[in-house]
């Protein structure tokens, strides 16, 4: 269960969540979980999240086994900065060389694309046609996954390339572990415009493994929508019925983990995850947390709740470029409008106010950046430093619900 926390305050109520849902020992927190993109925004350092982390757990009698996800890695300087503020979990992101477009190349222009990729490329995906083409059973669900040769090529245009981009950065953290026991590794590619396929995953999978690559989680792109700090959009059937197949051949090709991004909130679907994927989770959280400290805010200093939201408007459009969001302005109150005890309900509250929580979500490091002596991320933290027994209640009750599914 990865715990993201931007700000540095929220692993006391992360703890309480953890222990008060009677999984200690049962399920694996990860209270220092940021990634790369999110500590460049915020303007915190690996031994900043860290030491904000262990801080709370060193204060308390807190014993069970926990780690650390330095999440969304792309280069060697931030897997170095990680290694060195002692985290345990390392979360590879090459989706920078992932061709997003292969599923809409002409059927006509597709052969002299992968032709043109293996000419590019001596020795590494020449051997996909015949290793790929033809039907790969599913043993435990009684089935198998078709491969014809345009599937193939498909595939290895889309993800071939970032599957190398993976081994590179598992070998930055290889050369840099000085620990006996073994690092664990994710693999994320979820961030693409359609799903990924069961062929898709079998072939990260089995190429992951032919190229030395041990991983503990695979993060794929699921059916529906999973967007920020808000529930599951799409079938519930559908994704069950496709997470299902993930899970098998995460079993099959493994055992590995299936790695939920942008976890949080996403309360229709918990059972379903914690009846399919048994043992082999990861979820991952991080936005909703900042977003308990402004309901925090709403409720102990309205006015600067309002400033917040004030400043929020006029960045979001900016801020949501590397994020994929359904919201719009439109369904974001003018703060000025809203008396004191509607703030809550109108930016906060989900579903009714789903717009609302992805802009300010997705503002986060321009508010937490501002840092002078008025700036609003200072004043902030000053708040929830003075309101720490209520900011620890807030993210208690709001994890409590993520976790009852898995407590059973």
């Amino acid at each position: 269960m990865g715990y993201g926390d931007r700000i540095g305050l929220a692993t006391p109520g992360h703890l309480a969540a953890h222990r008060d849902a009677g999984l200690v020992g049962k399920v694996v927190p990860l209270f220092a979980q940021q990634s790369a993109r999110e500590m460049e925004r915020t303007g915190r350092t690996p031994v900043d999240v860290m030491l904000d982390a262990v801080a709370t757990i060193g204060d308390s009698d807190f014993r069970h086994i926990h780690a650390s996800d330095a999440d969304h890695m792309k280069s060697e300087e931030h897997v170095r900065a990680c290694l060195e503020a002692g985290f345990t979990w390392f979360t590879a992101d090459p989706s920078d060389l992932v061709r997003d477009d292969a599923d809409d190349i002409p059927k006509s222009d597709l052969d002299e694309a992968f032709s043109e990729l293996v000419d590019k490329n001596p020795g590494r995906f020449d051997h996909f046609l015949k290793e790929y083409v033809g039907s790969h059973p599913i043993q435990s669900l009684r089935t198998a996954v078709p491969a014809d040769e345009e599937a193939v090529e498909r595939v290895a245009l889309k993800y071939g390339p970032a599957l190398y981009r993976a081994k590179e950065i598992d070998g930055w953290v290889r050369a840099g572990w000085k620990e006996d026991e073994p690092y664990d590794f994710e693999v994320s590619v979820d961030e693409t415009s359609a799903p990924t396929s069961p062929l898709a995953h079998l072939v990260i999978a089995r190429e992951l493994k032919r190229l030395g690559v041990r991983v503990t989680a695979l993060a794929p792109r699921f059916v529906g929508e999973f967007q920020k700090a808000i529930d599951y959009i799409g079938s519930i059937e559908e994704f069950r019925d496709s997470l299902r197949v993930h899970v098998a051949l995460a079993k099959q090709e493994g055992p590995y983990k299936i790695s939920v991004h942008s976890g949080s909130d996403k309360f229709s679907i918990y059972p379903v995850l914690a009846e399919e994927c048994g043992d082999l989770l990861h979820l991952k959280t991080a936005g909703t947390s900042y977003l308990e400290a402004l309901r925090v805010a709403a409720r102990k200093d309205p006015q600067l709740f309002r400033k917040i939201a004030e400043f929020s408007a006029p960045v979001f459009e900016k801020q949501r470029d590397t994020y994929h969001l359904k919201a719009t302005l439109e369904g974001f109150p003018t703060p000025g409008e809203v008396s004191d005890p509607e703030l809550e309900n109108r930016f906060l509250a989900s579903p009714q106010s789903d717009d609302a929580r992805q802009a300010l979500h997705v503002c986060f490091g321009a508010v937490l950046s501002d840092r002078g002596p008025e700036g609003l991320g200072q004043s902030l933290v000053q708040l929830l430093r003075r309101e720490s027994g209520e900011y620890a209640k807030v993210l208690r009750e709001h994890f409590l619900k993520h976790l009852v599914a898995f407590r059973a």
